[in-house]
């Protein structure tokens, strides 16, 4: 069976072609998309580096993007606790585009807040793949949709307009089929379904 490429991003056109009875399907591979138990849950990055599993402590976001984003403050600013504000029970909006802004370079600067761009550069891939995992074992249709799109031999590229120059997507170039962009996003969501 040939590798078909699929795109997706948060505002993916609607088109019923998984088998699932689900149109949003892509929409919903975005980490801008709350998980359908309504919250993502993920092990507290502060309280677990030392602790048994036994003793693990989860926190609750409205979305990959809210984790994505929090952990920017909690590992690599000089004020971590900041990073409490982007859970259920914080001060940043459920919405992602909102936590995104939060998360910006810009935001950090005008708040008195400074990103170690090198120091988050060691960690984006590790919490990316966190929260993507988290989802996965907590959010039934989001498993469903990956394990299908692995079973249909679907290539999966996150759509970033900056194509050559994106790391979490890319495009696909219309002269020559092929992908642009790093895709880590979408190659991440592949690993995934595979170890499923």
């Amino acid at each position: 069976m040939d590798t078909r490429i699929v795109q997706f991003f948060s505002r993916s056109a609607t088109k019923d072609d998984l088998g699932i009875n689900f149109g949003n399907w892509r929409n919903y591979l975005s980490n801008f998309q709350e998980p359908s138990g309504r919250t993502l849950i993920i092990p507290d990055p502060t309280i677990n580096k030392d602790t048994a599993d036994s003793n693990i402590i989860y926190r609750h976001y409205s979305t990959v993007e809210h984790y994505f984003q929090a952990c920017k403050y909690l590992l690599a600013t000089e004020n971590p606790e900041f990073f409490l504000n982007f859970n259920m029970d914080g001060d940043i909006d459920r919405n992602p585009i909102i936590a995104k802004r939060t998360g910006s370079k810009t935001y950090m600067k005008k708040n008195g807040f400074s990103l170690n761009t090198a120091l988050w550069n060691s960690y984006k891939d590790l919490v990316m793949e966190t929260a993507l995992r988290s989802r996965f074992n907590t959010d039934p249709l989001f498993k469903k949709i990956l394990i299908k799109t692995l079973n249909n031999n679907l290539y999966l590229l996150h759509f970033e307009r900056s194509s050559s120059k994106s790391y979490w997507g890319g495009a696909v170039n219309k002269t020559s089929g092929c992908v642009k962009g790093f895709n880590k996003l979408g190659q991440i969501l592949m690993d995934i379904r595979i170890g499923s």
